[in-house]
């Protein structure tokens, strides 16, 4: 499966969430966390932002250490309806940043 990565994350840990557009692309969308604090809140931020509908897979909250060239992801508690696997989301990053380590838990 590829995912488009699509994060707009300072130093610092923000909500992240994997979705499923109309296209059929599956993207990792993040923002800041103080303006969307949950996955619906991003799914409809990327809706709009984009124009496509799009269905939630799964989402959590992620940390990007640009310096130190440190990803880390781990789950929120919320349920999507499909809910991707970890590992696939893991994957996903370490070939769309292949110089950081990605970290779960």
């Amino acid at each position: 499966m590829i995912i488009v990565d699509v994060t707009r994350c300072p130093l610092g840990q923000h909500n992240y969430v994997v979705l499923e557009n109309e296209n059929g692309e599956v993207i990792i969308f993040s923002d800041d966390v103080r303006h969307f604090p949950s996955r619906k809140d991003l799914l409809t931020h990327y809706e709009c932002e984009s124009g496509l509908d799009a269905r939630c897979l799964g989402g959590g909250l992620i940390s990007i250490d640009y310096k130190n060239k440190v990803i880390h992801i781990r789950e929120d508690g919320e349920e999507a309806e499909h809910e991707m696997d970890m590992t696939d989301i893991v994957l996903s990053l370490k070939g769309e940043y292949p110089e950081f380590n990605v970290t779960e838990g």
